[in-house]
């Protein structure tokens, strides 16, 4: 009669053992994960230290709106896009096509809402110490001037949950500088990520301040570059196409 021998292999060097238990034991000791240098991919970014801002890839957005629940969730913890500080407006280019708008922590000389407000000092501002947007809501009146003065289109208001204006904090609540953005995280597409304002050795100021009208224009001429004015096309088509020759 054969006798079998059971012998389990490491599925990473191929190493065989007798039992399960020294197999765990090997997998735990030299091939755990923090044995190895860790792998950076967006999703593994650490963590920005100075002023850093949500930004955007809108060619992976797919328009599913789980940014704006998970920022609803946290604020208010109610699922409802409307009391989101980020959301999703969806253009017709003519495919569908879905564009992120939220608050891009605009640097100090190009922060409008903050200029436009009446209050002084103003109830909508940026705290330097925790590197985000803040409204205080007991100085705050309520005028709007602020969304009206925000080319990024990133201020709402939404009177059934708040007086004052929503505008991304980057899911620090309580305003305490511990800046961890839901949106970011639950994003199935990682079409959000959270970075630093500098990171290029410049300010970032370019597409993310863009309007979501203008972003979606620019998607378009990406997508669609040609029109059938810039088409040159032969003699025979394609308005000649089907009506046969004139001379035969």
């Amino acid at each position: 009669m054969t006798r079998v021998v059971l012998k389990y292999a490491c599925p990473y060097c191929e190493e065989q053992f007798q039992g399960l238990n020294a197999l765990k034991t090997h997998l735990e000791e030299t091939h755990s994960p923090k044995a190895f240098s860790p792998v950076w991919g967006r999703e593994v970014y650490p963590p920005p230290k100075g002023t850093a801002f949500i930004d955007s890839d809108v060619m992976k957005c797919v328009g599913c709106g789980l940014c704006a629940e998970a920022c609803s969730m946290k604020h208010f913890g109610v699922i409802n896009k409307d009391f989101a500080r980020i959301y999703v407006r969806k253009f017709l280019l003519p495919l569908p096509k879905a564009i992120i708008v939220t608050c891009c922590q605009c640097q100090d000389e190009e922060r409008p809402c903050e200029a436009a407000c009446p209050v002084d000092p103003p109830a909508i501002y940026f705290d330097q110490n925790t590197l985000h947007m803040v409204v205080n809501k007991e100085t705050c009146t309520g005028c709007a001037q602020c969304k009206e003065a925000c080319d990024t289109e990133a201020i709402r208001f939404n009177p059934d949950v708040s007086d004052a204006p929503l505008v991304c904090d980057l899911c620090d609540t309580d305003n305490s500088g511990k800046r961890e953005p839901q949106c970011v995280q639950i994003c199935p597409t990682t079409a959000l990520y959270f970075h630093n304002q500098d990171e290029r050795g410049r300010p970032l100021r370019d597409m993310s301040r863009r309007s979501s009208d203008e972003k979606a224009w620019m998607v378009a001429k990406r997508l669609y570059p040609l029109t059938r004015e810039s088409i040159a096309y032969p003699p025979w088509g394609p308005e000649t196409m089907g009506k046969g020759s004139e001379n035969g």
